[in-house]
């Protein structure tokens, strides 16, 4: 598993698909959650996790248990955990489960990047 994080817009998606030369990609908003599988790339994790949260699915749970799954895959995710904490109870929700998906991955993960517009910075 290889991950990607940092500030949404900051060119994630674009670095990864012309990197590993790909042009296919998950994406929740586009795709099925029973298609996730099918496909190299998963972009956006974080709005998989509301995803999950909003269906009463538990995101951890769910990751934790399609570990072996998603081994071979690169998944691209928004940092949401900074900054002031949300007063809406599910965006605090959220954020916390975001938070602790993405510790999950990262603990998994062969190698793992950081981008700044555009440009990875690897950490693992």
């Amino acid at each position: 598993m290889i991950f990607y994080f940092g500030g949404k817009y900051n060119g994630k998606l674009d670095l990864v698909l012309k990197k590993y030369n790909k042009s296919l990609y998950f994406d929740i908003k586009k795709n099925n959650l029973s298609n996730l599988f099918n496909f190299e790339i998963i972009n956006n994790i974080d709005e998989i996790v509301n995803y999950l949260l909003i269906n009463k699915i538990d995101p951890i749970s769910f990751i934790s248990n399609n570990l072996e799954k998603i081994k071979n895959k690169v998944i691209i995710g928004n940092i949401i955990t900074n900054g002031v904490v949300p007063i809406e109870k599910h965006l605090r929700l959220l954020r916390d489960n975001v938070g602790s998906v993405f510790k999950l991955i990262t603990s998994h993960s062969e190698e793992v990047f950081q981008v700044y517009y555009g440009i990875e910075v690897k950490i693992k």
